[in-house]
This record gives structure tokens, sequence and C-alpha cells, in this order.
């Protein structure tokens, strides 16, 4: 029934894990927050970067963009492409504690971990987190948006799972 199942990025597609854990094929992490049971996303932030998503949920509206260039984003051609398709974010995928079954390490997993963000990566933390559950490690010279600044090497990353 799952055979093929997608699950987006964003932190709620981890609380699908423990639903069907004997029904996912593997799981691929793309430089994402691994919370732990019960914990949300903001709950992995460092307090100096979680004042902008407690505002925006103080305010009980959508998250601005982070700027494409913070991610290093800057080809002309891909800024024109994406810019318009780019919208803000409900808050509450921030702050939703997520359920991770105990039996996760059972799934097959896989961690690309971009490298290249302009700033030390917040992601790689999670590492070691995801080296104790056995998953694969996979690194890429790009950004955090590597599927634009790089989408050859995330595309072979992808594809090289498991």
């Amino acid at each position: 029934m799952f055979r093929n199942l997608t699950l987006p990025r964003r932190p709620p597609s981890f609380a699908h894990s423990p639903r069907i854990p004997g029904k996912i094929r593997s799981l691929i992490y793309y430089d994402a927050f691994v919370p732990e049971d019960g914990k949300a996303m903001v709950d992995c932030m460092e307090a100096a970067n979680r004042a902008h998503y407690e505002a925006g949920r103080d305010a009980d509206r959508l998250l601005e963009p982070i700027p494409m260039a913070a991610f290093g984003v800057t080809d002309p051609a891909v800024l024109d492409f994406v810019t318009p398709r780019i919208g803000g974010q409900p808050w509450r995928t921030f702050f939703e504690p997520v359920p991770v079954s105990p039996d996760i390490a059972s799934v097959p997993q896989t961690y690309i971990l971009c490298t290249e963000w302009g700033i030390p990566s917040p992601m790689t933390r999670f590492v070691p987190v995801m080296e104790a559950r056995g998953a694969r490690i996979v690194t890429i010279a790009g950004s955090h948006l590597s599927m634009l600044t790089e989408p050859e090497e995330t595309l072979e990353a992808i594809l090289a799972t498991p």
C-alpha cells in the first residue's frame, strides 16, 4: 500500500513513521532536523534562532521565508524561477511535537547532509543521532537548498539510497 510513498521533508513527515514502521522501505532525511520523541523542531534549535519562530507563533501568522541568499542561492536564473513560488510557512509546523517509533532503527535510513551553507551547518549535530540509528550518511558539498544549487549531486544522493 505504501510501497512508493514519498513523505514531505518538513517536520510533520517524521510523525508518520511510527504509525507504519513495517510498511516503509526506507527513510531519507534531507539536511533535516531530527527531533527526539515528543520534541518539536524548535526544540532542536539554538535559543538565538528561536525568536523568529516564536514571533510567528505569538502573532499567529505565517513565518516569512528565509532569504535564498542565506542558503547560498545566488544564481539569477534560479532566483527568478524560485522567488515567485516561495511563501510563508505555518508556524505550527515548527512547534508540533513529533512521535518517534522506538523501533525506528529497524527502517533503513539515509541522512543527506549539505555541507556548504556559507555558515556552519546547524544540521551536523544530527549526524551522531542518525549514525546511532545505523543510518547511511551522505554529504553534498552544497547549500541547504542543494536541489537548486547542486541538482545533479542531490539527485545522485537520493537515487543511491537503498
